[in-house]
């Protein structure tokens, strides 16, 4: 079975996904909600930001603390990111292997735009350790995960028609691209009990990505040694207990370490 993070690592290393997301600064609905309810466990705490590319999330969470960390594993994405917060503490780092920091090292930490979705299983669950170790008692994991409850989460490549020569030649240019990095990644796809990777629409197809239901989410924090605070959609609505959140492509967690 192909690993889904050494395809997916090619993507992220790649020198031209640092341009499409520099200067994008931009919190999402849902992390505006969750900042904004949970602000007492962001300021002056001691908070690290895991997968923080080029710094969207920079520039928002310096101004909660001082005692800001970003991390993320690509080295192009970290400098961009230092050349934008030049007095940000942003080093080179993996998710999965966070040794450079003690235990107990943060009070809050965040894990945004989907990051966990893009390596495998395995890796998923080691890094959902590394993430409780660096975290004090009673510290606060917010992540973003793909909903497997979604409608809709598994459309192949289509062509979309225009009438304009030009936006046509484009439109059948990416369509190219779309069904031949689709082609390459439909066998190696997963539909597992507790999770699926799907090949999704990201990057043109190019992506294989995590995707896993609330309540198969919601053991697999517990045995991880976390318990579920509040759930958002994307949207940046609160998900109920009995929501499935069908219109939802992806989920935020907020997530306390338990003893």
């Amino acid at each position: 079975m192909t690993d889904p993070g050494s395809t997916n690592r090619e993507v992220w290393l790649h020198k031209d996904i640092v341009s499409q997301y520099a200067g994008k600064d931009l919190l999402q609905p849902a992390e505006s909600a969750i900042f904004d309810k949970y602000r007492e466990h962001l300021a002056g705490k001691r908070v690290l930001d895991i997968g923080c590319g080029t710094g969207r999330t920079t520039g928002f969470l310096r101004e909660q603390t001082e005692r800001y960390r970003g991390i993320d594993y690509s080295a192009d994405m970290v400098s961009c990111c230092r050349r934008r917060f030049p007095q940000a503490k942003i080093q080179e780092c993996d998710m999965r292997d966070m040794s450079i920091f003690s235990d107990g090292s943060f009070d809050f930490m965040l894990c945004s735009f989907n990051s966990i979705d893009y390596i495998s299983h395995d890796d998923r669950i080691l890094a959902l350790k590394e993430m409780r170790r660096v975290l004090v008692e009673s510290g606060l994991l917010v992540f973003s995960t793909h909903n497997r409850n979604c409608r809709g989460i598994r459309p192949a490549p289509s062509f979309c028609w225009s009438w304009h020569p030009l936006r046509f030649a484009a439109n059948a240019f990416a369509f190219l691209e779309e069904r031949r990095n689709y082609k390459a990644n439909e066998g190696r796809q997963v539909d597992e009990a507790d999770y699926a990777i799907i090949n999704d629409s990201a990057h043109c197809y190019s992506l294989l990505t995590y995707y896993i239901d609330r309540d198969k989410q919601n053991q697999q924090l517990e045995t991880a040694g976390f318990e579920i605070l509040d759930i958002y959609d994307k949207f940046g609505a609160r998900v109920g207990e009995d929501d499935n959140a069908e219109k939802a492509p992806w989920l935020y967690y907020v997530c306390r370490k338990t003893a």
